[in-house]
């Protein structure tokens, strides 16, 4: 399809197996976006009626998780949630969703039978970032350390699975892991 059609650099060609790799991890009826439309969609890489997912892989030349790794995953998971991004970008990925990816495409129904507004707000809320597994546990103590200093993680899952999310925002700013996800409480 589109995706296939130009050649690409090596960040692009690495990005697509960390895509693919997620592809099989997740399973079911999840799709590559940038397979259904005709050029690299913006922030989400999968889709499925189970959720949209966000895949990430900053790998060190030995594979740990580096505090360089660890920085740059906080930046997309703060950006899944629209922070350090502009004003309307969560809403433009939805808009996105509604514009560009084909009709018939298998997708959340919070997503499929929703307007604008509801459509952001699963964004925002339940859109999965999807690391490297051995990478998990370390964001997990990372998100944690930095939860009293940051404003609070609600709803967006972090995991390289499919995973429930959820979870309701309080003063405390505790984390609390719930099987493959992170959620605060």
């Amino acid at each position: 399809m589109g995706y296939f059609s130009r050649k690409r650099g090596l960040a692009e060609i690495q990005g697509r197996l960390q895509e693919d790799a997620a592809v099989r991890k997740i399973g079911g009826d999840v799709g590559n976006i940038n397979d259904l439309t005709v050029e690299n969609f913006r922030t989400y890489d999968l889709i499925s009626s189970e959720g949209v997912f966000s895949v990430k892989s900053h790998l060190s030349s030995n594979g740990e998780l580096t505090d360089w790794a660890k920085s740059a995953y906080q930046a997309n998971f703060d950006s899944l949630l629209g922070w350090g991004r502009e004003v309307d970008a969560v809403e433009r990925d939805a808009k996105a969703f509604f514009d560009k990816i084909p009709s018939g495409t298998p997708s959340p129904k919070e997503i499929a039978q929703a307007n604008l507004q509801q459509a952001t707000e699963f964004l925002k809320n339940k859109s999965v970032l999807c690391i490297p597994e051995d990478h998990v546990q370390g964001m997990r103590e990372h998100l944690r350390d930095q939860a009293g200093s940051k404003a609070v993680y609600a709803g967006c899952g972090f995991a390289f699975a499919r995973c429930p999310v959820g979870g309701a925002a309080s003063s405390e700013g505790k984390i609390n892991p719930v099987s493959d996800s992170m959620t605060v409480e």
